[in-house]
């Protein structure tokens, strides 16, 4: 497992609702320590995230996320995961909307950045 993998998990449990007690038990680090890798997964999840919807302006395009039928665990985890996503864009200024779209194998999720600008008022 890389390091990039192992920070992506902590962060992911950390969504989940682990606390950073047990998190940095399971992965040995300090409190401190998961406290910092859930700090910088998330700012590079979302900054890299909100890069792409603003080039999604220019186009046009939507950013899809795909959630296959899985484990009703993994299921919830994966939509946590989604809505704090939503949550953390909109804390930096992007308002998102949400499109949903069932699909025969899950749900497909996109997002559209409808943040208003000053070009949008030009």
């Amino acid at each position: 497992m890389t390091v990039r993998d192992r920070d992506q998990e902590i962060l992911g449990e950390r969504i989940g609702g682990a606390t950073l007690q047990a998190i940095g038990e399971r992965h040995s680090v300090s409190i401190e320590g998961a406290r910092q890798i859930v700090l910088r997964e998330g700012r590079r999840q979302i900054y890299a995230f909100e890069q792409r919807l603003r080039s999604n302006r220019k186009t046009d395009d939507l950013e899809l996320f795909v959630v296959p039928f899985q484990a009703q665990a993994d299921w919830q985890l994966a939509l946590r995961h989604f809505d704090w996503c939503c949550d953390e864009l909109r804390k930096r200024g992007v308002d998102v909307k949400v499109h949903s779209r069932p699909a025969t194998e899950g749900l497909v999720l996109a997002l559209e950045d409808v943040t208003c600008t000053e070009e949008d008022d030009r």
